[in-house]
């Protein structure tokens, strides 16, 4: 079939398929709705918005949600009169068809869309929480409504507390925050897209924030260090030959992610939006060790992604390469066997290298040189690196590509030749040794409320607190410490009696 043809076709079944389900492709309509004046329509039960910045709660002041550890932290009720607004503002007059029966019901994903505009903008972010099951519906007339305050928000933006008779008694304006209607869990339905809403009806909100167990019947079949943790994240000194992650072809439980629900402690009760596991928020190849940086809720994972992104947090390496750079070729003439050199105040050095067609860059200076009779040159070079990019083996391909000096048991870069071989048996000499970021939670508007109440006391090593013009920013600095005994073993020139063993036979080879 032709490929001109299979456009047409492809382009014909998407205007059938908006004709039909009433679902329009270019969301700019929903987006310039901003003018629609819902305050008149909806009757907020909470004034607290926990899902942009709220992390933490007090359970006991809230209601219990219908799965199990969860809690409602949001509700929204459905005016008598609906909601004719989704009419014209909201929903386009033409995707009416499949979502409108009547003047007022009208679908789930609408009902958000129109009660909450800023929290679900298009019907795609209403569809993605009504898919995990966050969002419960109570039919009117299944729970008493008379014993609570609702919270009605006026054309300023300010929520004042209103009783739902039409009593004046309670004008004293007294705040009524986290008041909800009192629903019984198991009479409400779960939310799904397909679901409609009819006027009366209260929309629940539940977060998991409770219950949190990881399984710990078995220690992990490794050992993985904890260098620092707390409720949202956690920090682990990976080792090397261990994956993060399962690969196509599977490793078991033998992955860092499989053995940290293990060595992790679960967040305490309250925090919310808690993982069922925690999730390593990075990767670390497989030959590599050193820090891992993991989040235990969704809001830390998601704040790690964007600094990852926006390439704000920073990453030490080691590296011990095969050889030496060029710029220090001069000093490490004079070495002789046996002998090492510390380098201090080295200055940096730039290598802007593309990979894969993609901007690639490293900062490296060297720290340590070394005589070594089984090295490249008879040099063996300690380097610190800090990739500004994040490209796939970055650091292995600018050492072996740009500075002409592989890592140490590299064997997808190394020459394959000569003594390079030898240093195979040891694996792959880098480390993460060094990891500088912002935390995910005492950054935000509610953790630096409970950061003022912790910082007065002993917290951790890792943790600290910089001045900066909005007031302060917590950081975390995480670092090895004493990195693998390999290394030292190597800059000291103590080997084993196999190396010298094997470096016979590939002279012999090369003979």
């Amino acid at each position: 079939m032709e490929p001109q043809l299979i456009k047409c076709l492809f382009g014909w079944l998407a205007v059938l398929f908006t004709s039909k389900f009433g679902i329009n492709l270019d969301q700019s309509n929903i987006r310039k709705s901003s003018s629609f004046n819902h305050r008149h329509l909806v009757k907020f039960v909470t004034s607290t918005r926990p899902s942009a910045c709220r992390a933490q709660f007090d359970t006991n002041s809230l209601e219990i949600g219908k799965a199990k550890g969860n809690y409602i932290v949001e509700q929204w009720v459905v005016p008598e009169d609906g909601l004719p607004a989704i009419n014209s503002n909201i929903i386009h007059e033409q995707q009416r068809r499949g979502i409108l029966e009547e003047e007022k019901n009208c679908t789930l994903s609408v009902a958000l869309m129109t009660l909450d505009p800023i929290q679900f903008p298009t019907r795609t972010s209403a569809r993605k929480i009504l898919r995990k099951g966050s969002i419960l519906i109570s039919r009117k007339g299944s729970f008493n409504s008379t014993d609570s305050s609702f919270y009605e928000v006026s054309e300023d933006g300010v929520e004042s507390s209103s009783s739902s008779s039409d009593d004046d008694d309670n004008s004293s304006g007294a705040s009524n925050a986290g008041n909800f209607i009192k629903i019984p869990a198991v009479e409400a339905i779960t939310g799904r897209v397909g679901d409609r809403v009819f006027p009366g009806d209260v929309l629940s909100k539940q977060i998991r924030m409770a219950n949190f167990h990881y399984p710990k019947e078995k220690g992990p079949s490794f050992d993985l260090p904890v260098v620092y943790e707390d409720d949202h994240l956690a920090i682990v000194n990976k080792p090397a030959g261990i994956p993060v992650f399962t690969h196509k072809g599977g490793y078991g439980d033998f992955t860092v992610r499989a053995a940290l629900p293990r060595v992790l402690a679960e967040p305490q009760e309250g925090t919310a939006k808690g993982l069922r596991r925690p999730h390593p928020a990075h990767r670390i190849d497989r030959p590599t060790s050193g820090l891992l940086i993991c989040a235990k809720t969704q809001p830390a994972l998601a704040s790690l992604a964007d600094q990852f992104k926006n390439r704000k947090i920073e990453k030490s390496y080691v590296a011990l390469l095969n050889g030496v750079p060029s710029q220090y070729r001069e000093i490490s003439k004079n070495l002789k066997p046996k002998e090492s050199l510390d380098l201090t105040d080295e200055k940096w050095h730039i290598i802007n290298f593309p990979i894969e067609e993609k901007e690639a860059i490293s900062k490296w200076k060297a720290t340590k040189i070394c005589h070594s009779p089984f090295a490249k040159d008879e040099i063996l070079t300690l380097v610190e690196v800090q990739p500004k990019t994040g490209r796939k083996h970055q650091i292995r391909r600018h050492m072996a590509w740009v500075l002409d000096c592989p890592l140490v048991g590299d064997r997808k870069y190394d020459d394959g030749s000569g003594y390079s071989r030898l240093f195979r048996e040891y694996g792959l000499f880098l480390c993460a040794e060094q990891v500088k970021f912002e935390h995910p939670f005492y950054n935000s508007e509610y953790g630096r409320k409970e950061w003022l109440s912790r910082r007065l006391k002993p917290y951790s090593d890792c943790i600290h607190e910089y001045k900066c013009e909005d007031g302060y920013t917590v950081m975390i600095e995480a670092s090895v410490g004493v990195r693998p005994a390999k290394y030292d073993k190597f800059l000291e020139g103590t080997y084993d009696d196999d190396i010298i063993l094997r470096k016979n036979e590939v002279i012999k080879q090369m003979s």
